[in-house]
């Protein structure tokens, strides 16, 4: 009752303010990063060899189920059967849990522990697929950075922003359980001409509505 006006970052957020406030008071201030900081990063260069590339960046917990995106691509690659690799950038105390599970499973996985910005870019400019099954995220802006690199997302439904950043079968999907998630990846490792509508799909949602210029208009409106 005390504001002129609330600043929502997505549409879950906006649902759960209108219960406290009218449609009137509410401003749109996205959930962004700075887009051209990571576009200035994304310098495509060959693949070092033919093997699909699987990423995911996050702090490894339990919550972001990590375990069932190996259980998932175990299951895929039963049915593509070619060589892929799964890259984990990140720490956390199910380290080395994961490693022992992915080396149960005989899938190629490759840990790489906390990386800068810079650093963690050499390895998404390389990635085909960015996969994010948190169990509950509000606003992971990992998201954001991996969009700007042109790569196809699988995410959780259970994520914050995920409804607004990936569209399904926009820029990527939207999954609820293992099932949908192996199907999703088997239509990402099969199809290249997707990977890339998918990848460059990404860019037009970031330029349209989540980017910084947004949210200082925004602010600008609302002062006035």
């Amino acid at each position: 009752f005390f504001v002129h006006k609330i600043f929502y970052s997505c549409q879950k957020n906006k649902n759960y303010l209108l219960q406290y406030s009218n449609n009137k008071k509410l401003a749109f201030y996205p959930c962004c990063v700075d887009n051209d900081y990571f576009r200035s990063l994304n310098k495509k260069k060959n693949k070092i060899n033919n093997k699909m590339t699987i990423l995911t960046a996050c702090r490894l917990t339990k919550r972001k189920n990590l375990k069932n995106v190996l259980d998932g691509i175990y299951e895929a690659k039963k049915k593509y059967k070619k060589d892929l690799q799964y890259l984990v950038i990140g720490d956390g105390p199910e380290k080395f849990f994961l490693m022992k599970y992915a080396k149960k499973l005989k899938i190629e996985t490759k840990f790489f522990g906390f990386l800068s910005h810079k650093d963690m870019s050499r390895y998404l400019i390389k990635s085909d697929i960015f996969c994010l099954l948190s169990n509950f995220d509000a606003s992971p802006k990992i998201l954001n950075e991996v969009m700007n690199f042109e790569i196809p997302i699988i995410a959780s439904k259970n994520i914050g922003t995920a409804g607004d950043l990936v569209k399904n079968n926009f820029n990527g999907y939207l999954v609820e359980n293992k099932k949908q998630f192996v199907k999703s990846l088997l239509k990402l490792l099969n199809n290249k001409n997707t990977r890339d509508k998918f990848g460059k799909n990404s860019i037009k949602i970031l330029d349209k509505k989540f980017n910084i210029k947004n949210c200082i208009q925004n602010i600008y409106k609302s002062l006035n």
